[in-house]
């Protein structure tokens, strides 16, 4: 439940860059044209140079703004993905360690048959292959 706890913030930092994102195409596609009407009333054209010099500062201002708030969340985003891959090395841990117990208990118990060691050691051998094999595709989401 915890994983999922923890996914579930993913996906709502994913959702909140989305939006960052739509908010920007919209506030910079449509607010900030310069209307028709007031390309005539700017006839002198120190106005209209005036008017475009105001319109690109607030642009770039906007911009700085959506960056840091991009920043922001990223930061958040990558945050959560590190505790998620801390808590996704401790169960692994966890998991090699069953394994080694029920191995030597295995071993040590007098009425086990050789055939049930045999098969408990394919059994640690094939989930030891499986968590060495689910680490390395982590550690490579985690580089992407």
């Amino acid at each position: 439940e915890m994983r999922v706890v923890r996914e579930r913030k993913v996906r709502n930092h994913e959702k909140r860059l989305t939006a960052l994102f739509s908010a920007a195409e919209q506030e910079l596609g449509v607010p900030q044209v310069i209307e028709a009407q007031q390309l005539q009333e700017a006839k002198q054209p120190r106005a209209l140079i005036t008017y475009i010099a105001l319109l690109r500062n607030g642009l770039r201002k906007y911009d700085e703004t959506l960056l840091t708030r991009c920043h922001a969340e990223a930061a958040k985003l990558s945050a959560v993905a590190m505790e998620m891959s801390s808590w996704c090395e401790q169960r692994a841990s966890e998991v090699r360690q069953l394994l080694k117990e029920t191995m030597r208990q295995l071993e040590s118990e007098p009425a086990t048959t050789s055939l049930t060691k045999q098969r408990g050691a394919t059994v640690v051998s094939w989930s030891e292959e499986r968590l060495c094999g689910w680490q390395a595709s982590l550690a490579g989401e985690d580089r992407q």
